[in-house]
């Protein structure tokens, strides 16, 4: 009951006030139609070439973890091994971080007229992101029917 009478309240406050009241300059259709000068018959075209570069550094965490478990589940599909003891869950690889400086350059063409930009350009990327997976030897004992892990 609060809400509604809260709400009925805010709904009674709205001014009836409308847009032509307002005297500013920035309403549309509040001043009157002046035609521009008549401008050149010729519009002044521009283009140019352009060039830059960049340089830049990276971080990339990667995780090796399910890597193999698809490959391993495929392999194993018929066993009781995998069937059991879920070989393919078992985490092999581990997760790595790796960073690197990257750099690169752009050069193009632009041509304009009037509303209208049309060029091209050409980029150069290069980062060096090399990884390795850190491998954990798998220390499970696996028997019929029990799984122990070391």
């Amino acid at each position: 009951m609060r809400r509604l009478l809260v709400a009925l309240g805010l709904i009674v406050s709205i001014s009836g006030a409308s847009a032509q009241e307002y005297e500013l300059p920035t309403l549309r259709g509040s001043d009157s139609f002046v035609p521009d000068a008549p401008g050149p018959l010729y519009r002044p075209r521009w283009s140019g070439f352009y060039a830059g570069g960049q340089v830049g550094f990276g971080v990339a965490s990667v995780d090796f973890d399910r890597s193999t478990q698809s490959l391993v589940a495929h392999m194993l599909r018929e066993l009781a091994l995998e069937n059991e003891g879920l070989v393919s869950t078992w985490s092999v690889l581990g997760k790595a971080n790796t960073a690197s400086a990257s750099y690169g350059g752009f050069f193009g063409y632009n041509i304009g007229w009037e509303s209208l930009i049309v060029g091209i350009e050409l980029n150069y990327n290069r980062s060096n992101f090399s990884t390795d997976a850190s491998i954990s030897p798998i220390r499970r004992v696996v028997s019929a029917g029990a799984i122990r892990m070391i």
